[in-house]
């Protein structure tokens, strides 16, 4: 069976409550993404000191009949089972199509190596790490 990578491209202002806003640090003001943890549904991964170490959205993929654009697949949020049973199907129809895949040829050689973005533990304004 022959690998294919996929290029997958997410609109996070499709998030719930997701919006744009200039922070601004002890040196510099940033245009920043915020994503509101609880009301998308986000897993926070801690360390044993309780800082952040990861946030997760588990997303998936599916296969469009007839692929537009080169974009094979749409990409969704996936909901534990819990929130997902607590749903209407108006609801989970209305879960908005977060993006769209599409194959292409692949120039890493290790995937790993695609995302080194450091996880960064802010407790408030004054600690950001600009």
């Amino acid at each position: 069976m022959e690998k294919e990578n996929f290029g997958i491209k997410l609109n996070a202002l499709k998030y719930k409550n997701a919006g744009v806003a200039s922070l601004k640090g002890s040196t510099a003001t940033k245009k920043c993404l915020v994503i509101p943890i609880e009301d998308n549904n986000l897993f926070v991964s801690v360390n044993a000191d309780r800082t952040p170490k990861a946030v997760y959205l588990d997303l998936s993929a599916f296969a469009l009949r007839e692929p537009k654009y080169d974009q094979t697949h749409l990409v969704k949020q996936s909901l534990p089972k819990e929130v997902r049973e607590k749903m209407s199907k108006e609801e989970l129809d209305a879960m908005p199509i977060l993006g769209g895949m599409k194959a292409f040829e692949s120039v890493l050689n290790n995937a790993a190596d695609a995302c080194n973005a450091p996880i960064v533990g802010v407790g408030s304004v004054d600690d950001l790490p600009f």
